[in-house]
């Protein structure tokens, strides 16, 4: 009984760690960051043929999404949006990459007249891994003055539709926690 318990609480702490959006960012610290009021989306490239390499992305809409998510929030915390006369340019990055993950336990099962062959002391784990990365450029001098990024995982295959938008929004939405840095 005891040892149930310990393994239920160690795997609600992993699965809560291994949930948890970790984000980072770096930013020019010279900056006066009061002095940006307005912005400006800047535009993603057009990519004829993303429909091809990249149908999740294109399928899901996740620029869509992603432009609605970054206009909301910055909304949210008093900046206009200005295209004709922004303090800042906002872009953004997303991908999502295929990773492997290998674990040598550095022992096996001992040899018997039942072994298969070879290694079982190996494991390896796929996975995908999102990323978005915000950007904020000064508007005149066009340098980067600010940038935030985050990472998430998915297990191959099992990305729900139905729960891209609400992930997008709360992946910008603790990006953007972070501007202005010293708050």
């Amino acid at each position: 009984m005891k040892i149930t318990l310990k393994f239920m609480i160690m795997s609600i702490l992993v699965l809560s760690v291994s949930c948890a959006i970790r984000v980072k960012t770096k930013y020019d610290k010279a900056t006066n960051f009061r002095n940006y009021k307005t912005y400006a989306l800047l535009p993603k490239p057009e990519k004829k043929f993303e429909y091809l390499t990249n149908p999740d992305r294109v399928k899901l809409k996740i620029d869509e999404k992603v432009t609605s998510a970054l206009k909301g929030e910055l909304r949210g915390m008093g900046f206009e949006e200005n295209s004709n006369a922004p303090d800042f340019l906002v872009a953004y990055h997303t991908g999502v990459y295929d990773k492997v993950n290998i674990q040598d336990w550095g022992y096996a099962y001992a040899r018997s007249a039942n072994y298969w062959g070879g290694r079982d002391d190996i494991e390896l784990r796929y996975y995908k891994e999102g990323t978005l990365v915000i950007d904020f450029v000064d508007a005149k001098t066009k340098e980067l003055i600010w940038r935030g990024a985050v990472k998430r995982i998915f297990e191959p295959g099992k990305i729900d539709a139905g729960k891209v938008k609400g992930r997008i929004n709360h992946a910008v939405e603790k990006v953007l926690s972070k501007f202005p840095p010293n708050k």
